[in-house]
């Protein structure tokens, strides 16, 4: 018999329908399948879920199992306050907002549940749908003897007969006199106002209130935010600034940034091993849905709620004005760009970008990109291969190619000068922002176009947007690299000079 199982048979003998129990018998047969339900709250989500939707199919996924193993240890005390960050339309409210307040009434059904979002609209709808779970005939046979009180039984506040309360409450409104034994956050920022401001003030305000101020337990109640990223100024950002420490964190963008295991908290085994790129629940949301995410909500908001990544708009050199292209310039030289790293794989490692631009003085075209966390041995064989794959897309030969010679570059141009003509080694003099600003009016100028509808526009345009106060360079770096290298090139051309004026020295040709 499971934890929870007993647990439940225990606590309804508080009741004066049970008080007489004193074994299992007197308690309505369960099923095996119905146990499990009890005991494990992924298995009592995928029965709610048959409660709430009965003709739609769930598409059952890890990150749903990993999230209820994370709810389970808050549960048990083994986890504090739980901060989640995942994409929209994820189920995350179903399960962590609707479901789990129901499955902790089983085992803890005095317990009162404050339920918070930005809408009071939407805090109520997850009330009336825990109300649907608890009032269903299957929740009834896993939690015999709980009944709703008919004097206290409103969409915004229902109680229980254990004297249990589930409260919601939105940040549009007000919370008074109302708290928690466990408080559940779910999207604190309205993703619609989230660049104002004044209402980020005003939320972040009411949330240091409620997860503060709202305890019944202050050293007992546990806080769960989730939330899709909005703002670096958003509850989130606030909590990983200032409160780190206090928290768990889990964060599941829509693509994993690089090979990883995620991993149980309850006993540390394996659940899903990630690969770079790979998709958070490609059944629910696909690649199709993915580009046009990517196409309808820019880079700005993609970074935000689908990679959880936010970044601050405007960072001063690089506007956001961008121009695309769709068909190639009638007449271009094809030339690639290298930013290397010093060859570690780990999330916190420089990435490589390898970068194929199209040369159409005075402007430049960017073709193509692979940016992605390197080995020196897979760095030299995604630069032959995309040589091969790009000359063949273009229909002509690559025929420049640079690589800085900083990090594993130097390695990188020795090696690849054996079989390739036209690499180019690149040794920076001045510092990144000095030569990201010698460029930018290449950009203001119009210059500059970029692919339409390229999948690596979400990666490129946060970085230069938000340059140099984002969390990596790498793109800058080779975009600076190449532009400045044919912007320097011309005017030496020009100016009938031998010599580049600033910013680079270059390598052996």
């Amino acid at each position: 018999m499971g934890i929870l199982h007993k647990a439940r048979i225990q606590s309804r003998k508080k009741i004066k329908r049970w008080e007489e129990a004193e074994n299992i018998s007197e308690f309505p047969e369960l099923t095996e399948s119905e146990k499990s339900q009890i005991d494990s709250f992924y298995k009592f989500f995928l029965g709610a879920w048959k409660v709430l939707h009965p003709t739609e199919r769930l598409y059952e996924n890890w990150h749903l199992l990993l999230l209820a193993e994370y709810l389970e240890e808050v549960y048990f005390n083994r986890i504090g306050n739980l901060l989640i960050n995942v994409q929209p339309r994820s189920l995350k409210s179903e399960l962590i907002s609707v479901a789990f307040p129901c499955w902790v009434w089983i085992g803890k059904p005095e317990k009162d549940i404050l339920g918070l979002s930005y809408s009071s609209v939407l805090a109520n709808d997850h009330n009336q749908m825990r109300r649907d779970i608890l009032k269903s005939e299957w929740y009834k046979r896993l939690n015999p003897g709980i009944e709703l009180k008919i004097d206290k039984n409103r969409i915004s506040e229902f109680s229980n007969n254990y004297k249990g309360t589930m409260y919601a409450r939105g940040f549009d409104g007000s919370v008074t006199g109302i708290g928690g034994n466990l408080i559940l956050v779910d999207d604190p920022n309205n993703p619609v106002t989230s660049e104002s401001k004044q209402v980020r003030t005003e939320t972040l305000r009411k949330f240091k209130d409620y997860s503060v101020g709202r305890r019944n337990d202050p050293k007992n109640t546990p806080i769960i935010v989730v939330q899709q990223r909005t703002n670096v100024e958003d509850v989130s950002g606030y909590i990983l600034r200032e409160l780190a420490e206090d928290y768990t964190y889990l964060k599941l963008p829509v693509r994993s940034p690089i090979a990883i295991d995620m991993k149980s908290p309850k006993d540390g085994r394996v659940i899903k091993h990630r690969e770079p790129d790979e998709l958070l629940h490609p059944e629910r949301f696909g690649e199709k849905e993915d580009e046009e995410a990517r196409r309808t909500l820019g880079a700005y908001m993609y970074a935000s709620r689908y990679r959880q990544e936010p970044y601050a708009k405007g960072g001063g050199i690089f506007r956001s004005n961008w121009q695309y292209f769709t068909t190639l310039p009638k007449r271009f030289a094809p030339a690639i760009s290298v930013d290397a790293s010093f060859g570690s794989v780990t999330d916190t490692a420089s990435y490589v970008v390898i970068q194929c631009w199209l040369i159409c003085r005075p402007n430049f075209y960017l073709w193509s990109q692979q940016r992605e966390r390197m080995t020196f041995p897979k760095t030299q064989e995604a630069i032959k291969k995309n040589l091969k794959q790009w000359g063949a897309e273009l229909g002509k030969p690559i025929t420049a190619k640079l690589v800085e010679a900083k990090a594993n570059g130097a390695a990188i141009i020795q090696t690849l000068r054996a079989d390739f003509p036209g690499i180019i080694g690149i040794n920076p003099k001045s510092s990144k922002k000095a030569r990201a600003e010698a460029i930018a009016p290449t950009f203001e100028s119009k210059n500059v176009w970029l692919r339409e509808g390229a999948a690596w526009l979400s990666e490129y345009e946060p970085e230069l947007e938000a340059f140099p106060d984002y969390d990596s360079d790498d793109q800058v770096d080779a975009t600076s690299q190449l532009i400045y290298y044919y912007l320097d090139k011309w005017r030496r051309e020009d100016a009938n000079q031998e010599y580049p004026t600033i910013g680079y020295s270059y390598g052996t040709r």
